[in-house]
């Protein structure tokens, strides 16, 4: 199983999740001291990773959205390099695109409240003044638990940035007419993609859906905006100018900005409550699409579980390291018994000898006393008095020698200081 270090710990990555055009999306775990946590990683394609262009896109794409701390964009956690080429680590949603969504028919209180997700995380991005500039169907993740996430700054920029007269970059059919004129794209050409999104999402139908690019591109130049009411009309006026008004083709005559966009997304989800009372994103979604959110449970469970039962070579080396600790520690306790034995063996003196006496003397060992030596005289230091015992023990020995004790060997005899 892979690992990837980063700041904030080691990932084990388990199986890739998703595949664009220009990178891989992976599913990374993390288990440690009981906390545990999956994390998505985004990669280069191994073909771009020499590419200049995509790695200033990639590494762009990881600083505009660490800029943004919001509920409505997904989180850059980290980015890095390995040897596979750099990666970024961002949280993991457990839902599905907006894309997949448009294979059924979504309510229009649902379809208000995920438009309304998408406007937020766009006033967030324009308030730092980036441009988003591929906000398409793909790029919106709605969770299972009903949060609504902007993903891929990929194609972001500042709006001060000049570095817009490049290769058409994007996703046909949501892009604004400025983009495919090749003209200076801010904040307002989110707008319009969000325009129409919102048309899609409440009409059930693409706007702009054209098999041949070439075509659609000219219908967004061209063609006037639609009118909403006329697919929906039980839908309200201010709704339908809304999304009519976001859809002009030039930048100025667009008259709302995000903030404007976010409150009058509101009142027409208030003025839905009001009609048919609450309806939950995540409710809704765990109706609709019980199969997907069982899939992807089961992915993180197996996911987990292989984890689990993976043998990790690094407490292997462990254990064959502590083994060799033991076998050097018993080498080393075998010479220090055998170097012990080899030394002359001294006794220890005894108990009653260590303690510290009121007046301090000499102590020392007992051992084998030697030969009586001959008496000297020193006049410089006179000798102390003996004491009476010793006094009287020389007197009685000295009374009891034979003539010829100085011949024999004396007696050896055990006597301490």
């Amino acid at each position: 199983m892979p690992e990837l270090s980063w700041a904030g710990g080691s990932l084990h990555v388990v199986r890739e999740l998703a595949r664009g055009g220009m990178g891989s999306v992976q599913l990374a775990l993390r288990e440690q001291a009981g906390f545990r946590r999956a994390f998505a990683v985004k990669r280069l394609h191994p073909s771009l990773r020499a590419d200049t262009e995509a790695l200033r896109r990639f590494v762009d794409e990881a600083t505009l959205a660490a800029e943004l701390r919001h509920p409505n964009v997904v989180s850059v956690l980290d980015v890095g390099t390995d040897a596979e080429g750099p990666f970024i680590v961002m949280e993991l949603v457990v839902g599905l695109s907006l894309r997949e969504l448009a294979a059924v028919a979504i309510p229009p209180q649902i379809a208000l409240r995920i438009l309304t997700g998408v406007a937020e995380a766009l006033r967030a991005a324009h308030a730092h003044d980036m441009a988003h500039r591929d906000v398409s169907p793909g790029n919106v993740l709605v969770g299972f638990d009903g949060s609504v996430r902007l993903i891929d700054f990929g194609l972001a920029r500042v709006v001060q940035d000049e570095r817009t007269r490049e290769l058409l970059r994007g996703t046909v059919g949501y892009m604004s007419p400025e983009q495919l004129r090749f003209e200076s794209a801010d904040t307002r050409t989110d707008l319009f993609s969000l325009a129409v999104l919102g048309y899609e999402c409440l009409s059930g139908a693409r706007l702009y859906g054209d098999e041949d690019a070439r075509v659609a591109a000219r219908r967004i130049l061209s063609e006037p905006p639609p009118d909403l009411r006329a697919v929906r009309p039980e839908l309200s006026d201010d709704l339908a100018r809304l999304v009519s008004g976001l859809l002009e083709k030039r930048p100025e005559d667009r008259p709302m900005d995000a903030d404007a966009a976010c409150e009058a997304l509101r009142r027409a989800t208030y003025e839905r409550v009001l009609d048919e009372g609450v309806r939950d994103v995540s409710a809704w979604m765990r109706e609709t699409f019980p199969g997907a959110l069982q899939a992807q449970q089961d992915v993180l469970t197996e996911s987990w579980h292989g984890l689990r039962h993976t043998p990790a070579p690094k407490p292997a080396e462990k254990r064959r390291s502590k083994a060799g600790l033991f076998m050097t520690i018993a080498a080393l306790l075998g010479v220090a018994t055998v170097a012990a034995l080899a030394l002359p063996h001294r006794a220890a003196a005894p108990v009653h000898a260590r303690k510290a006496p009121l007046a301090p003397k000499l102590e020392a060992p007992v051992v084998e006393a030697p030969p009586p030596a001959p008496p000297t005289e020193t006049a410089d230091a006179p000798e102390p008095p003996e004491p009476r015992s010793t006094r009287r023990v020389r007197r009685r020995r000295g009374r009891a020698a034979s003539p010829d004790r100085g011949t024999k060997q004396p007696e050896r005899r055990l006597w301490r200081w």
